[in-house]
């Protein structure tokens, strides 16, 4: 849509405030190298979500913990002399094949690599109240309701998911060759198979901030803010994908 093929604002955490510039979306669709990237990009409407709905959670989730995990990746990859030569795409295939990573350097890129990908597939997932579809329809909405019952259900079913994961962690729905799942991870660990379509952070730095221990109000929160658009976009692509097999 217009909405998303507009511009991005990249915000720059400054001593008193945080300074917005909008910049193309197609620069951060095409991400050349990983270290032009101006810290984590965040969604279009990232800020607006950020400020009316889980307002400082959120903004520490990204410009804090996002960002952090984002240094610490490019100072492990600089190491392996990858920090200017790598795309999401090859930081995927480093997290997916750790022994083609220097041994030294396999805790740092795994952890910090993966949180950085998992970050980023979730911020991308979100969109301001109040804009763009609050459930999801079509073919994604047939495909949740085949696999779960109906939509309602399989929001059921992931919010007590989210709930059931100790401590820190992920759930996430994947796309196992057209048949949705849920799935949980520890950690920063993340499905290993299937195609991820949506997921959730429920380690306590996504909401501790504003919500406390209150798990369950943040998870109901952010409902209000998945972006059904992103998830569409996902599934019409591993659906494509499965019919080229």
């Amino acid at each position: 849509s217009l909405a998303r093929s507009v511009c991005l604002p990249v915000c720059l955490p400054l001593l008193s405030h945080t300074l917005c510039l909008s910049v193309p979306r197609s620069l951060f669709l095409s991400l050349p190298t990983l270290s032009s990237m101006p810290s984590p990009p965040p969604p279009s409407h990232l800020l607006i979500a950020l400020l009316s709905s889980l307002s400082e959670a959120m903004r520490l989730h990204h410009l804090g913990h996002h960002k952090a995990y984002h240094t610490k990746l490019l100072a492990a990859l600089e190491k392996f002399d990858k920090r200017d030569t790598l795309t999401l795409t090859a930081i995927d295939n480093l997290v997916s094949d750790p022994k083609s990573v220097p041994e030294e350097l396999q805790t740092a890129v795994l952890r910090s690599g993966l949180q950085f990908l998992n970050h980023y597939e979730y911020f991308w997932s979100l969109r301001a109240p109040g804009t763009g579809p609050a459930e999801p329809t079509g073919k994604l909405a047939a495909a949740l309701a085949a696999s779960f019952g109906s939509v309602a259900e399989f929001k059921d079913a992931f919010s007590s998911s989210a709930k059931s994961v100790f401590g820190s962690g992920w759930v996430w729905l994947v796309d196992n060759g057209g048949t949705l799942s849920l799935e949980t991870s520890k950690d920063h660990e993340r499905p290993a198979s299937g195609r991820r379509l949506l997921c959730l952070d429920v380690w306590e730095h996504a909401y501790y901030p504003d919500y406390k221990n209150k798990r369950a109000a943040f998870i109901e929160a952010w409902w209000t803010i998945v972006d059904w658009s992103v998830v569409q976009e996902r599934f019409e692509a591993t659906t494509a994908a499965h019919a080229e097999l």
